[in-house]
């Protein structure tokens, strides 16, 4: 994460930059035995462009120094398309993989900013330890944005603590200047944590710019917590 602030802080714009955690290669590792380093805290999948050869050598050049400087062990570039496929293949299955760590999965994302990702993700770890679960975790580090996954092997018994555990993922975020969400909205199951984030008065003024337009209330009633 730190690799992630530094690179855009020297003045380079991926085009993408993903991660993978540890949890979460290990995941895609057993699902689909791709060779992927289990033993790495993380993966970073970044992609660039550029209008001439020499733009793009010296994002590339960059990309590696700030990787490197941050505890890169491996860096490689895909030559082919067929290797560029394989470099993002972790990243696009990286959902479905994660199912091995159980049967139900509380999946919601928040966004800090970049130089808060360290921070956050040591925060999401201690959580998984109090709270005995596995909480992979993936997402598009280039705008802060993490899918943060909290595993249940039995609902029945654990989704009321894997709900108080995502609190305290979203108190954190909040807490390091971030939001809620930054892909996925508000919607209803996040509804009830506005306030966290929200004064009254925000919330009021939210209620009051809903009315207007909608005075019957007939447009996602009940969204937002609205």
């Amino acid at each position: 994460m730190e690799a992630v602030y530094k690179t855009m802080a020297s003045g380079v714009v991926p085009v993408a930059m993903e991660f993978l955690d540890n949890l979460t290669i290990k995941a895609v590792e057993e699902r689909f035995n791709k060779g992927l380093p289990t033993k790495a805290g993380a993966i970073l999948i970044t992609q660039v462009d550029g209008s001439v050869p020499e733009q793009m050598a010296w994002q590339l050049s960059a990309i590696e120094g700030h990787f490197k400087a941050n505890g890169c062990v491996d860096f490689k570039i895909a030559q082919t398309v067929a290797e560029e496929e394989d470099l993002w293949f972790a990243r696009r299955n990286a959902s479905q993989s994660i199912s091995v760590y159980g049967k139900k999965k509380l999946n919601e994302d928040v966004t800090v900013p970049r130089a808060s990702l360290p921070a956050l993700l040591e925060e999401v770890g201690r959580i998984s330890k109090a709270y005995n679960l596995p909480i992979p975790c993936f997402g598009h580090t280039g705008d802060g944005n993490v899918h943060v996954n909290i595993m249940l092997e039995n609902p029945e018994t654990q989704l009321e603590q894997g709900q108080r555990a995502m609190e305290e993922i979203f108190k954190c975020a909040i807490a390091l200047e971030g939001t809620l969400s930054g892909e996925h909205g508000i919607g209803l199951s996040k509804a009830k944590f506005m306030p966290l984030a929200f004064s009254p008065e925000e919330m009021g003024l939210f209620r009051a710019i809903k009315k207007a337009f909608d005075p019957n209330n007939i447009l996602n009633p009940f969204k937002m917590g609205l």
